[in-house]
């Protein structure tokens, strides 16, 4: 297990193979991650515990205990804490593939000018991503 410090919480690397990473990743109430989108890596979020603020693409909704959401390659993201929240990702094993556009932390962002036009990319309103909620 690798431990990671993240400014607004951590992230623990559960299992890391040529096929797939899982990973822990706690969030503290009021912090939220970057605004990044990846190029290659796919992930898939489950909420654990707590309550976050899901932003995909241009859409926004509040996530719960029991929540998934499948983010793909190019769709803009962000997860913000409403409460302590403790999420479990599953992801392809790209693990550098975050392109930044937005961070509260002072950690490198790029300039979005140079990167691909998120605006044509996925399908649907929002781009292509699911959402839903196994405790229905």
């Amino acid at each position: 297990m690798i431990l990671v410090e993240k400014p607004w919480g951590y992230e623990k690397w559960l299992a890391y193979c040529k096929e797939y990473v899982m990973k822990e990743i706690f969030i503290k109430k009021g912090f939220k991650t970057s605004l990044q989108y990846h190029n290659q890596k796919k992930e898939t979020n489950y909420v654990f515990s707590g309550k976050v603020k899901l932003t995909l693409g241009e859409f926004t909704t509040e996530a719960v205990q029991g929540t998934v959401v499948e983010i793909l390659p190019g769709i803009k993201h962000q997860i913000t804490a409403v409460d302590d929240s403790l999420l479990f990702e599953v992801s392809t094993y790209h693990l550098n593939d975050v392109i930044r556009l937005e961070d509260s932390y002072g950690r490198d962002v790029i300039n979005t000018k140079t990167t691909i036009d998120l605006t044509k990319q996925g399908t649907g309103v929002y781009g292509t991503w699911k959402l839903k909620n196994l405790m229905k």
